[in-house]
């Protein structure tokens, strides 16, 4: 679909009375609410644009919301440059494509959508004082990241929770869609871990997760070969020691573990 056409199709959303494109991949919708969406781009220019940064930190004050996508999550970032909140739209996981982009910003417009507000913890001080610093992390995951479709995210975690294991990690989780997939086939997981260096994404993993009521879990802004390296020298130290957060060790679980990276 061009651009052209997606423009069309999101004016003739109810309250909504003009939509423009101010840089590559960002769009303008005025209307009922003033929104800023970021759509597609990235994979194809290889680079994300500095000039949709610009324009973002121009607009982002006035805007009722800023709608975009990580790791096939749908995000809205609300506020001002330097107070903002940031949620994630559960109805929209898997593939923000054309039509969801759609269903997202009449529902952010009617006010209908469902959200989920993100723990901040995962994030720096710099990434919590301005919207710029954490949203360059959507820009950059989605340039070089690779999603597991939920299709897909589902075949592999039935087939690798097939056995007795009830306790699985994931060493680059992102937004959680693998891990969640693995514990929906487990059911009740023993114990389940997910790493990665994205702290947006931590925070989706987090949230998705809990949405789940799964009660042992831990979520770990790391990277995993730079823990694993620490930890293989010391054979007294487990994995589960290093990223416990709140001082008490955890161990890992007898069973093992089931590796989904």
């Amino acid at each position: 679909m061009s651009i052209s056409d997606l423009r069309r199709e999101i004016r003739e959303i109810r309250g909504v009375t003009r939509v423009a494109e101010l840089a590559e991949g960002l769009l303008l919708i005025n209307g009922t609410k003033t929104g800023l969406v970021v759509y597609g781009g990235s994979k194809q220019t290889k680079t994300h644009s500095e000039t949709r940064l610009e324009v973002i930190a121009e607009e982002f004050d006035t805007a009722d919301y800023l709608l975009a996508s990580i790791e096939g999550v749908a995000i809205v970032l609300e506020g001002t440059l330097n107070d903002f909140e940031i949620s994630y739209l559960p109805t929209y996981t898997g593939d923000i494509g054309r039509e969801n982009l759609i269903a997202a910003v009449d529902e952010l417009i009617r006010s209908s959508v469902k959200r989920e507000t993100l723990p901040i913890d995962y994030f720096s001080e710099t990434e919590r004082d301005d919207v710029l610093e954490l949203f360059e992390q959507v820009l950059t995951a989605n340039l070089t990241a690779y999603y597991t479709p939920q299709p897909v995210a589902h075949i592999a975690a039935n087939w690798a929770t097939a056995g007795e294991r009830t306790s699985v990690i994931d060493t680059a989780c992102g937004s959680g869609e693998l891990l969640t997939a693995a514990i929906d086939a487990i059911g009740e997981p023993s114990y389940s871990l997910g790493i990665d260096q994205n702290s947006l994404a931590c925070a989706l993993a987090e949230t998705r997760i809990r949405e789940r009521k799964v009660s042992n879990f831990q979520i770990s802004g790391n990277d995993f070969f730079v823990m694993f390296d620490e930890i293989a020298p010391n054979t007294q130290r487990s994995l589960g020691e290093y990223v416990a957060s709140d001082g008490e060790p955890t161990s890992i679980p007898r069973d093992g573990f089931i590796l989904s990276r």
